[in-house]
């Protein structure tokens, strides 16, 4: 009995000594109550804030996207002088507002690369290949870690492509073959490699290449039969 009483003494005291420490600091309590309460509310505005304006940078794209569409699709063989000036002055102001937007929106990976992709495909379709190519590489940094990365480094291989700039091209290429896993069609930008080397009379990394696609890809429908013909092709 006399066990029991001292067993519940001690529990009484444990208690008094919580109460009377929760009172010497109640203060200091309340303090961090107080904070921790504006620390979660900021963390829940904060995240509320950002997916909102992620969904408006999403809708400027779209709407960006809309006009550029409409602008394309404007037959100008029947345009007179003047409307075509003022079609390709609407093009112009288009990246004008795309520029601006980049601006503000740099922290929303996934609507900076898309609005970075829609740059490179106005200055793309006016013939700018070198803006084009920059346009794509600003997308896949933007993009980065996901399917857009790769993709938008191939089309900037193709801009450099078409600017004569082949060892940029080819640099371009080999950052596809390291996301390969992200890529589609990682045997075509392979092949594209050797096509870029033939050309410009590299046979030996030609054929490094070509073999590369048969090593990696031997079941691929297309590019690995396009690598064996070009390898006897460079036999002979």
């Amino acid at each position: 009995m006399a066990k029991d009483k001292s067993k519940k003494d001690a529990e009484l005291s444990i208690g008094e000594k919580i109460l009377d420490l929760v009172q010497k600091n109640r203060k200091k309590i309340l303090i961090s109550f107080i904070v921790l309460v504006l620390v979660l509310t900021t963390s829940v505005i904060v995240v509320t804030v950002r997916a909102n304006f992620h969904d408006a940078a999403l809708v400027r794209v779209d709407e960006f996207e809309r006009r550029f569409i409409l602008l394309q699709s404007v037959d100008e063989l029947n345009l007179d002088q003047e409307l075509a000036f003022l079609r390709i002055s609407e093009i112009h102001l288009l990246l004008d507002e795309l520029n601006e937007f980049q601006n503000s929106f740099t922290t929303f990976s996934y609507a900076s690369a898309r609005g970075y992709s829609l740059q490179a495909d106005i200055h793309w379709f006016l013939h700018n290949f070198s803006e084009a190519e920059a346009a794509w590489l600003n997308a896949a940094a933007a993009s980065a870690g996901s399917y857009l990365e790769p993709v938008s480094i191939y089309n900037a291989a193709v801009a450099a492509e078409e600017q004569g700039n082949i060892a940029a091209a080819i640099a371009h290429y080999t950052r596809v073959l390291e996301l390969s896993e992200f890529f589609p069609s990682p045997a075509r930008a392979q092949f594209a490699i050797g096509r870029l080397e033939e050309g410009r009379g590299s046979r030996d990394a030609a054929l490094n290449a070509y073999n590369n696609v048969l090593r990696s890809w031997p079941d691929d429908p297309l590019w690995a039969n396009l690598a064996q013909s070009r390898i006897a092709a460079l036999g002979n």
